[in-house]
């Protein structure tokens, strides 16, 4: 595949002369600060409007163990699936039993992603292949059709590689692949070589933060940073005291959704609170906060050590990606192999018995006839662990100014961020078709965020054959696209020179576009 060069180039961004100052910053939240809180006066900063000028950065994450459709999508407010194949999310309700995304709910990040249902990888699925489950999951950044060697080898190069290969001298110059997971074998990677082998993870923050600064010193130390933290607490405080006011007159169900309410809030209060919470951070800093080697390293069976982890790993991108270390990245958070859900407190309080392996007693039993509530329940806890670390992951973008960007806007703004999952719906027999995908930050403007989109119809069982789907392909041509390359397809060789048998793997997905 020919890789014309991108538009964008760092030589176009001296970071002497684009880093952000806090007279910068602070002259953006003028007349907001004052009367707003912080969280949503830092709107008036970093206002979407698309700046070419800006690069775009671009970060694949995933997660693992598939999804059921009706859980993963948002609701109508009074129940029911989406009136509308296009809608904001402010407008829908992700707080209802078993919701996947429960964590999104009220989230300050909600108006930054954008929750896509429908997509298919059929690439996998197309012309008799039919590697699904495990095998599959390659396809996620490839587009391709995996080999017949049973590890799930991809037929081409994943698009960070691409990216990153597609890149001016000098331009963002580490390819980061990062992971919390474990395992880095062919069919539990991200990141492929266009010989189809894996390209080694880094499993520590330290690692990787050695790696991508080695030599490195800022020309430009932007100014400290304003902890807004302390007012946002105040006003906080205000609101919940407001609230347990109000429950003191109330009973029945309304008192019970307003007890759920008081409870989602106390809980963002606690993460306000905690040491991870700074408040934003100005420029290319290239200290996050000492991102050590975590004590729980290699995974030690709880969810802290992932949790940790995460964090810290989204911490050295940022600051990567702030400081043109990067602008390309993967980053792992979980596959089967990792087991923490059990320890998460929800599934502790509810469910002090269980223990053991997750994916064959949970995942697999989720989908069989004798599925139980308590499995149902579990699988849906862990879903929501797993929403809440990608939220992490976009919390730690967000918090970085970009020094590039002389509208104030976040690194988060200026980032693709692409997070899909091991598996589709279904059981493994049937796993390339409607895999949970949602897009973040939208790449300085060029993605239309804070939406529900719902690229095809889909029978009772959410999947489609061939000819009918909605691959992922499209997709992936997008973002190539919005990080400066003209293609039209991106992903298996066969498929990209036959297009009068897989019209529909070609294009943009269209939906996307602001």
């Amino acid at each position: 595949m020919k890789k014309p060069p991108p538009k964008h180039s760092m030589k176009k961004h001296s970071m002497k002369r684009r880093v952000m100052k806090r007279r910068h910053f602070l002259r953006g939240l003028a007349g907001a600060a004052l009367t707003l809180p912080i969280a949503n006066s830092f709107k008036f900063a970093r206002a979407v409007a698309q700046d070419t000028d800006v690069p775009v950065r671009f970060l694949a994450v995933r997660t693992g163990h598939g999804t059921d459709v009706p859980f993963w999508r948002p609701q109508m407010p009074g129940g029911g699936m989406p009136t509308a194949t296009d809608m904001a999310l402010s407008a829908l309700n992700f707080d209802y039993d078993r919701s996947f995304l429960r964590p999104l709910q009220g989230h300050p990040l909600r108006d930054k992603v954008t929750v896509i249902e429908g997509i298919d990888h059929w690439a996998n699925m197309a012309n008799g292949v039919g590697h699904g489950g495990h095998y599959g999951a390659s396809t996620a950044l490839c587009g391709a059709r995996t080999t017949d060697d049973s590890v799930g080898r991809p037929s081409g190069q994943s698009l960070d590689q691409f990216l990153y290969d597609g890149l001016a001298p000098g331009e963002g110059p580490h390819l980061i692949t990062a992971s919390v997971s474990t395992s880095a074998n062919n069919w539990k990677a991200m990141s492929y070589r266009p010989d189809g082998s894996t390209a080694a993870v880094t499993l520590s923050p330290a690692d990787v933060f050695r790696t991508v600064f080695a030599g490195f010193t800022p020309v430009d130390m932007p100014e400290a940073p304003v902890d807004y933290s302390g007012a946002e607490r105040s006003v906080l405080d205000h609101s919940l005291e407001e609230i347990r006011t109000l429950r003191a007159q109330l009973s029945g169900a309304e008192r019970e959704r307003l007890e759920s309410h008081l409870a989602a809030m106390e809980r963002i209060q606690a993460e306000i609170r905690g040491p991870e919470m700074m408040g934003p951070t100005l420029g290319c800093l290239t200290t996050p906060m000492n991102p050590g080697d975590y004590p729980g390293f290699r995974y030690n069976g709880d969810h802290t050590s992932v949790t940790a982890r995460t964090r810290l790993h989204a911490q050295v991108i940022a600051q990567a990606f702030a400081c043109g270390r990067s602008r390309v990245g993967t980053l792992m958070l979980l596959d089967d192999h990792l087991n923490p859900y059990f320890t998460l407190p929800e599934v502790r309080a509810a469910y002090p018995d269980v223990s053991g392996e997750f994916h064959d007693p949970i995942t697999h039993q989720y989908w069989s006839p004798t599925s139980t509530d308590r499995i149902r329940r579990i699988f849906s806890m862990a879903q929501q662990y797993q929403t809440r670390l990608v939220l992490d992951v976009l919390t730690e973008l967000d918090r970085v100014v970009d020094p590039m960007d002389p509208s104030g806007r976040s690194v988060l703004d200026n980032t693709i961020v692409y997070w899909h999952n091991e598996f589709g719906h279904g059981p493994h027999s049937r796993q390339g078709a409607n895999h949970p995908t949602l897009i973040a930050g939208g790449g300085g403007g060029r993605f239309r965020m804070g939406r529900y989109l719902r690229v095809r119809e889909q029978g009772d069982d959410f999947t489609m054959p061939p000819g009918t789907a909605a691959p992922n392909n499209k997709i992936l041509v997008s973002i190539a696209r919005a990080m400066g390359h003209e293609i039209d397809f991106y992903g298996d060789a066969a498929m990209g020179r036959d297009r009068a048998s897989f019209p529909e793997f070609f294009g943009g997905l269209s939906m996307l576009n602001a």
